[in-house]
């Protein structure tokens, strides 16, 4: 209904019916978040181009050419600039692909080369402080051994289902779990001995019963906002400076079983990543004290 009302009307479609349409289809099982992220990229862009209505059809190349040069002269950080030009690439190819635009307009738009910056994620002192302090409370102590062992997103954890765990089968399928996350995808994790323990304990005592694994104090299903919030209370109550985002214990886990030895295939398969190409630019890069720990390892002189 939206595609064809799209491409019949083309002549009278402006910035904010392009860009309403452009999230509902674009971002459909995408998360909150990721929808709010193109829609204040994509409503800033429109105001630099006239405001949100101007129509379409009325934008030609040069518009974005010389969009594009009052981005680069700006002071914006770069990853912000390379996230306007992702955003805006995207969405006039959505516009071309439906027919709205007979051209892409922003394939000419090169995208700036960011630095490689190594993840290190939150420190092994940090964790086993939370990991410790988490122990009095059942559902906190499983919930950070699950994030720390499986590398899990926080998205995935919430939306963690009972049927989805193998906790009463023999080993190794005990240990596994499916959860389903970025892009509507699901995966096999796996986790340690003690997170499986700490489950089975958090599910016998529990005093709510629901599908969802991880709920709040009136049973309702635990939202990301809610993991987020619970490590920052531990590390409020530790006094801890570093971040301990979910993600940081994810940055964590990658970057320690790469040290560990374990083969970059593995590490990007067992992290849910795309590509290893991902995996190594945010976690194969090491610094100098870490090459000259290896170095010392394993060079043999002649």
């Amino acid at each position: 209904m939206i595609e064809q009302e799209t491409i019949t009307t083309t002549d009278t479609i402006n910035f904010e019916m392009a860009i309403e349409t452009f999230i509902q289809i674009e971002t459909v099982g995408r998360s909150k978040k990721t929808k709010t992220w193109y829609k204040d990229k994509l409503f800033n862009f429109a105001n630099q181009m006239g405001g949100s209505s101007r129509t379409i059809n009325s934008v030609i190349e040069l518009d974005l050419f010389a969009w594009y040069e009052r981005l680069e002269e700006s002071n914006i950080a770069p990853d912000t600039k390379h996230g306007y030009i992702r955003a805006i690439k995207k969405f006039f190819r959505f516009l071309h692909r439906r027919n709205i635009l007979t051209l892409d307009l922003a394939q000419g738009l090169r995208l700036p080369k960011l630095p490689k910056r190594a993840r290190k994620g939150i420190s092994d002192q940090n964790a086993n402080q939370i990991l410790n302090a988490a122990r009095a409370n059942a559902r906190d102590y499983a919930l950070i051994n699950f994030l720390e062992s499986t590398n899990a997103r926080r998205g995935g954890i919430a939306d963690l289902r009972i049927s989805n765990l193998f906790l009463d089968q023999p080993e190794p399928l005990c240990r596994r779990a499916i959860i389903h996350e970025k892009g509507n995808m699901d995966r096999t994790v796996i986790m340690s001995p003690e997170t499986h323990r700490a489950l089975v304990h958090w599910l016998q005592v529990r005093p709510h019963r629901c599908d969802h694994v991880f709920t709040t104090a009136k049973g309702s299903p635990l939202t990301t906002a809610g993991i987020s919030e619970i490590l920052d209370r531990y590390r409020e109550r530790l006094n801890i400076k570093e971040p301990c985002s979910p993600h940081q214990w994810r940055h964590r886990w990658c970057r320690k079983r790469i040290q560990d030895g374990m083969p970059l295939p593995q590490v990007s398969q067992l992290a849910g990543h795309k590509s290893i190409t991902v995996t190594a630019d945010f976690y194969g890069t090491f610094a100098i004290d870490e090459l000259h720990q290896a170095f010392d390892k394993y060079y043999k002189p002649p």
